[in-house]
């Protein structure tokens, strides 16, 4: 179980032993890796005690094989202060003692850990292996599999993961009960740790069974706890949180625990948990989906979705070696890692790897929207760009509104069943989740990326589509036309006496040529637009969209070199890296640029921050 360079544990555990004893140490080591536990054996390093040090530093945690020949050997005395030290820094869970006796006497430093006896006889019984394993691994899809046999669910309708689900309203229920519908099954999966100063808190995930029909599905989870505090405080009025800025946090906790958990280095949460957006009736959606429709439609997705992963690992010794030569991340990710992970990576193979759209929109025959000088700097770079990372690429200059709804229903109806992926580039004024064409008409975002889901364009189906859309999201500032106090109205005054000023500046002799995306407040818009999730990006699966800036701010543009967004996308993206690493070294690269120029005519530049958000995409996106 080799991890990534970022993990700091490579191995599952190291074992201690006495050379005496190397034969059964060898046995057990042979049984616990036929079991998925990677283990190290000093020895592998130049000398003894660098292989000792090493062995122990990396890896999870340490299993003494305690005899009396070990006891007696010159190995105790070396390894003993690694051990102890790892124990001090990781916790009493991090050591576990085997002996090959019940009698045997355990020295008194390691007295008091988790001890199991395994003889000679024992090192081939599967039982007394499995709760070795058990104990060295202690992770939730083993402890759910151990549950499920001893209940005897079936295996097949048992989700393996945690389900954390995150209520897009951020109303938690205070349980899943359905009564003949969603059932609580009295039964637990446990897990004793310690954590944040308390010594073996006890953690446990309620079982539930879901029904359908004749069919009953088992699975471990809970509401996003974090939530319930955070919608409390909301709800309360116990602190300057409005909706908006809600929402903003349940986006950021949601991203952020994703990202975190699917890591690619990150080796100990692989298959464990599965985070979830639940469109609950909180939402006051049209396609809100009750408790019980939500998991049995998740539930059963997941299930297929590790049905047919075991099927790909079954069938991986007839995919042929990857190639040597390879040329970029994702070949040499692929090459290290497809045998294992199946469907962990998108595809992105074909020639060329699909279409990509460009759309810029430098001149406007609407007078209230001002000329984007320096995007015709963009359009060269973006175009590049994509054509060197594989793909077939359109570019469409000053389009109308008429033009882009041809452009998309061309681009819809083309058959993509020979491509892996489809990206689209937007650029333009906007605000929060429009754009406009360049007859000055707004056009909602979600409108454009609607042609390409999984109904309207099913070519595309189960394939990344990928949006990066450079324009102003200053739409939240709008919200306070509907507000009535004399502050509130100062700032729209305010606002749209400054437009044409802060719009202006690139045009300034001798002065910093900057310019930025936002459009004049010329029509009022109803908080109740940006209060859903939905204007940012699309409830379709498999979509990736990423903003040049964050919502309620400007997105600036460069006269000499086009926007400080396209040129981080143009060095970032050709790195290969996965994509969301990529756009979060976009978002870094901008902030820094940004932040260089400092304030510019009352503009702070360093509050554009570009961000992205996906639509249940299962998979990594390596271009």
């Amino acid at each position: 179980m080799n991890s990534g360079e970022n993990e700091p544990f490579s191995e599952d555990v190291y074992i201690g032993f006495s050379a005496k004893d190397e034969t059964n140490v060898k046995t057990l080591k042979g049984q616990l890796e036929r079991n998925s536990v990677s283990c190290y054996l000093r020895g592998t390093k130049d000398t003894m005690l660098t292989s000792i040090k090493e062995g122990v530093k990396t890896s999870k945690k340490c299993l003494l094989f305690i005899t009396s020949d070990y006891l007696e050997d010159v190995w105790y005395n070396m390894e003993r202060p690694y051990v102890l030290e790892k124990v001090e820094l990781f916790g009493s869970d991090t050591l576990i003692i085997v002996k090959n006796k019940s009698s045997q006497k355990v020295p008194r430093e390691y007295q008091g850990y988790k001890e199991a006896v395994l003889t000679k006889e024992q090192l081939n019984d599967g039982k007394i292996i499995t709760s070795l394993v058990t104990a060295i691994l202690k992770d939730f899809r083993k402890r759910v599999i151990e549950e499920a046999n001893r209940q005897k669910w079936p295996l097949a309708n048992t989700l393996k993961k945690m389900l954390i689900i995150v209520p897009e309203s951020c109303i938690c229920p205070p349980a899943m009960d359905d009564p003949g519908k969603t059932e609580f099954t009295d039964k637990f999966v446990f897990l004793a740790a310690n954590r944040a100063g308390n010594r073996k808190r006890d953690y446990k995930n309620s079982l539930y069974k879901v029904k359908e029909g004749n069919n009953e599905y088992y699975f471990a989870g809970e509401c996003a706890t974090p939530l319930v505090t955070l919608y409390e405080a909301f709800a309360a009025g116990s602190c300057s949180m409005n909706r908006d800025s809600l929402f903003t946090e349940r986006d950021v906790f949601f991203y952020s625990l994703k990202a975190i958990l699917n890591h690619p280095d990150n080796v100990k949460c692989k298959d464990q948990y599965k985070v979830v957006y639940w469109s609950d009736p909180g939402t006051k959606k049209p396609n809100r989906l009750n408790l019980h429709q939500f998991l049995l439609s998740t539930i059963k997705k997941e299930l297929d979705f590790e049905a047919f992963n075991e099927s790909a690992k079954k069938s991986e010794a007839n995919i042929p070696a990857p190639i040597k030569q390879q040329n970029s991340m994702y070949e040499i990710v692929r090459g290290r890692f497809e045998l294992y992970e199946g469907l962990d990576f998108y595809p992105m193979n074909s020639t060329p790897r699909g279409k990509c759209l460009i759309i810029n929109i430098i001149q406007f025959t609407d007078k209230s929207l001002a000329e984007r000088h320096g995007s015709e700097k963009d359009t060269p770079v973006l175009e590049k760009l994509f054509r060197d990372l594989h793909f077939d690429v359109e570019v469409h200059l000053d389009v109308t509104y008429e033009t882009l709804e041809t452009l998309l229903i061309t681009m819809n109806r083309m058959d993509h069943s020979n491509y892996n992926a489809f990206v689209c580039c937007l650029l333009s004024h906007g605000k929060l989740g429009k754009i406009y064409t360049s007859d000055g008409k707004p056009v909602d975002i979600l409108n454009v990326v609607q042609y390409f889901a999984d109904k309207q364009c099913p070519s595309l189906k189960g394939k990344p589509k990928m949006f990066f859309i450079q324009a102003c999201q200053s739409g939240y500032r709008e919200v306070l036309q509907d507000q009535t106090s004399s502050t509130q109205v100062s700032s729209i005054l305010q606002l749209s006496s400054d437009f044409a000023d802060r719009c202006a500046i690139e045009e300034l002799h001798g002065r910093p040529h900057v310019g930025c995306d936002a459009t004049p407040p010329i029509e009022s818009t109803s908080s109740a637009d940006f209060t859903d999730r939905a204007v940012l990006v699309p409830s379709f699966p498999d979509f990736l969209m990423s903003y040049s800036t964050l919502p309620g701010s400007d997105a600036f543009r460069n006269v000499e070199f086009g926007s400080y967004y396209v040129q981080a996308l143009d060095e970032h993206l050709r790195k290969g890296d996965e994509i969301d690493r990529v756009l979060k070294q976009v978002t870094t690269k901008v902030k820094k640029d940004l932040k260089e120029r400092g304030m510019i005519d009352g503009m702070d530049l360093s509050e554009q921050l570009p961000f992205h958000l996906t639509s249940a995409m299962e998979r990594l996106i390596y271009l």
